[in-house]
């Protein structure tokens, strides 16, 4: 019989030979188990890969575990233990590394974008004071790019080298940025760290906070959802169970990482189920979405997704010269989800890509939200998406009937079954009353993917997170969204909530309404309304502003000043600007804007507009 050492030989050797083989999977508790896992069983198999124009990076487990081994031990040697930290990376490796390192380290992670602008500056400004973040992780790529746009109004060079007491973390030897509190900036590409050897990870509980993911920040009240370990973990089996996903399944991603869905699907269900995942970054799926598709055919991918703003892309797109040889038929998994699915778009894209070999049963619609970590029910595997008519009128009254005629049919596609793993509730928003099948109210969402609140807001948490039918002592959570179960599929029919989601991104009327206030001093403050309105099958921005009287000869310039600001600061291109005279905007009789009543106005061409500006009729 040999020894125990024999036995590591020889099971490193069967890795070696065969990256699947694996041992009875144990019971996970926190993600760092996970890692370990996969490092210690699955040393040589390639974990991720990340596209650069045409070189590709790849990295195996052991690889991986051992950057995060070392940053995370720099991390636990300055005490950061259950502190925040910001993670101002691009999609890629570093991110990998720095999320998975404060993970390990009980360091909770604070996934932000890196700002491109003044405005999204001030986002993560707004972050950092929300979180009480200590420090930002980041790279040298991105220290560059901020000090070009002189958000670093002081830059001192990190000094390299040995450990950083918690003092240092604060006051000496770091890139700091006093717009932002004087907070420490640690490139994390830069450092010169040991091999991790004697790193020693602390007691993480299933319970204890992994990172927050936060839905807003660009006004003076982000929300940072708190994500656990166990919501984590329970969200990834979810997924992997619904998607039919196994350590042979091959994923491809371009989805941003600091974003829920992106980092979800694109690096925790990945190292949960130990299956290769392919990454490119965001904007080279924007400049040339068909590269998306080509690098499908070209690993043989079996799992991608993303929002509907990316199918209809591709249509959008489309060029036969550019699919060339291309072979789609690998993939099983679309998913689609992160904003309203579109039965056209759909449609339009499994006609359009048939003969590349994609077939529609391949369409998989979703639906979640960032609460419920980011997933809470699936189409069934292999099925397609399910569609329903139903009449346009009656649905906005909350009635689920048969179209009375053509043109008052709308087309919903459902988005999952409600036997997910998780409990899904319709319930009247009014009286969190539970409504029968074929009757429209709120999603409310119990279970283990159900997040532990929203960050330092007590109030608002038991709000949202802790409210919904009494059953048994189950803690629901408030979507704000609106839909109805139908032979037991989730169907989504609209928000309460006025949130705006264009192109897959989260974006909230207050905050546009903010910027069009400043963009001009002829627009009156408190006279903006921001929404969103559907146009050729997609979600589009639609502005009204009351400008004040006298101004008829500046008309043409408040309308270029206000779409230049909104293009800028929120990256959005308005479909409509209407200007309106002072006191014209509908609101309420305590004065709070009726953004739903604007929709309908505008819809129906029912307002009184000093003059309207539509995209695609000239400025």
């Amino acid at each position: 019989m040999g020894s125990a050492g024999d036995k590591k030989i020889e099971t490193k050797e069967m890795n070696k030979q065969n990256p699947d083989f694996l041992p009875t999977e144990p019971h996970f508790a926190t993600f760092p188990d996970v890692l370990a896992f996969r490092a210690r069983y699955q040393p040589e198999k390639t974990a991720f890969t990340f596209l650069s124009g045409k070189d590709r990076v790849a990295v195996t487990y052991d690889e991986v575990f051992g950057r995060v081994r070392s940053l995370s031990q720099m991390l636990c040697e300055n005490h950061l233990n259950g502190e925040r930290a910001i993670l101002l990376y691009p999609s890629g490796l570093d991110f990998v590394v720095g999320f998975l390192a404060c993970l390990c380290a009980g360091v909770i992670a604070v996934p932000a974008s890196p700002p491109g602008t003044d405005r999204l500056a001030e986002r993560v400004k707004n972050i950092i004071s929300d979180a009480d973040a200590v420090v930002i992780l980041t790279n040298r790529e991105v220290l560059a790019h901020l000090k070009k746009l002189r958000v670093l109004k002081s830059l001192t060079a990190f000094p390299g080298g040995g450990s950083l007491s918690r003092f240092l973390l604060r006051k000496a030897g770091l890139s700091s940025i006093p717009d932002w509190g004087n907070i420490p900036m640690i490139a994390t590409d830069a450092l010169k760290t040991g091999d991790g050897t004697d790193f020693h990870p602390p007691d993480i509980s299933e319970d204890a906070v992994a990172f927050l993911q936060y839905t807003s920040g660009s006004t003076g009240t982000p929300k940072g959802v708190m994500v656990t370990h166990k919501n984590m973990l329970h969200n990834s089996g979810l997924i992997g169970r619904a998607t039919r996903i196994s350590p042979a399944s091959v994923v491809f991603s371009w989805l941003p990482m600091f974003h829920d869905m992106g980092i979800i699907t694109g690096v925790i269900c990945p190292v949960h189920a130990g299956f290769l995942c392919h990454h490119m970054s965001p904007m080279d799926f924007i400049r040339d979405p068909l590269s998306w598709l080509r690098q499908i055919s070209e690993n043989q991918v079996t799992h991608s997704g993303g929002p509907n703003f990316a199918y209809a892309l591709c249509v959008r797109r489309f060029d036969p010269g550019a699919l060339n040889g291309v072979d789609l038929s690998s993939w099983q998994v679309a998913f689609c989800g992160a904003e309203p699915v579109r039965p056209e778009t759909l449609s339009r894209f499994a006609d359009v890509f048939a003969p590349y070999g994609f077939r529609a049963e391949t369409l998989m619609p979703c639906y979640g939200l960032a609460e419920s970590t980011v997933g809470v029910c699936w189409a069934e595997f292999g099925n397609g998406p399910t569609y329903k008519d139903v009449d346009a009128e009656f649905l906005k009254q909350g009635i689920v009937a048969p179209p009375r005629s053509l043109a008052q049919t709308r087309r919903l596609a459902g988005s999952g079954r409600v036997e997910s793993g998780l409990d899904i509730v319709i319930a009247d928003p009014e009286t969190d009353e539970r409504l029968p099948e074929d009757q429209v109210g709120e999603i409310q969402v119990a279970g283990d993917s159900v997040a532990a609140g929203y960050w330092n807001q007590p109030d608002l948490s038991a709000e949202v997170f802790n409210n919904g039918p009494a059953d048994g002592g189950k803690r629901y959570l408030r979507t704000g969204d609106l839909g109805f179960i139908s032979d037991g599929e989730l169907y989504v029919a609209g928000r309460i909530k006025d949130l705006i989601i264009i192109r897959g991104k989260n974006h909230y009327p207050q905050d546009i309404e903010a910027t069009v206030e400043k963009a001009h001093p002829a627009v009156r403050q408190g006279g903006v309304a921001a929404f969103s309105t559907e146009i050729s099958g997609t979600e589009a921005l639609v502005v009204l502003l009351e400008v004040r009287s006298g101004q008829e000869g500046a008309w043409d310039e408040i309308i270029r000043a206000v779409r230049r600001a909104v293009s800028v600061e929120h990256q959005l291109a308005p479909h409509a600007v209407v200007l309106l005279s002072p006191r014209t905007l509908a609101k309420t009789s305590s004065g709070k804007l009726q953004r739903g009543g604007s929709r309908l106005l505008f819809e129906n061409n029912q307002l009184a507009a000093l003059r309207t500006w539509t995209r695609g009729n000239g400025d």
